[in-house]
């Protein structure tokens, strides 16, 4: 993530929170790894479980969508061509 290789695939969004407008242009994950404190993290939803927080999906996996449309409607709505 840190050397960009995803940079050409990250379209910047403009979000408005209560403090104001906040660009987002990077994503979340992946986050660094420690095997040991991985091992030692709780399950989360039932004992003897195997989703902990260290192996189940970040909130920004299930913050994804895409528009389909004819070059012609995204230029006629000056919507970017990605």
């Amino acid at each position: 993530m840190e050397t960009g290789c995803f940079t050409e695939e990250i379209l910047p969004i403009t979000v408005k929170t209560k403090k104001g407008e906040v660009i987002i242009s990077k994503d979340e994950g992946p986050r660094q790894i420690n095997s040991e404190k991985l091992a030692a993290l709780p399950t989360i939803f039932k004992e003897n479980g195997t989703v902990t927080a260290g192996n189940a999906s970040s909130l920004n996996d299930g913050a994804a969508a895409l528009v389909l449309m004819a070059r012609e409607e995204a230029e006629k709505r000056g919507l970017p061509i990605l």
